[in-house]
């Protein structure tokens, strides 16, 4: 599964991922392992909550 930084937080996606990520953050094994791959090269910058209405990437 090859993932792109910029394409997986539009629309409903990004409520999708969040979950994602915090299932990983619990446990990396708690996630496919594509998933757990494109979060540990994000190297911590997965992002943040804007207005509740998803995730943008954090500066």
């Amino acid at each position: 599964m090859t993932l792109s930084a910029d394409t997986f937080l539009t629309g409903a996606n990004a409520t999708y991922v969040a979950e994602l990520y915090a299932r990983y953050i619990q446990n990396p094994e708690y996630v496919d392992g594509g998933w757990a791959q494109f979060f540990r090269d994000l190297d911590g910058n997965i992002g943040c909550m804007v207005n509740g209405a998803g995730l943008a990437m954090a500066t």
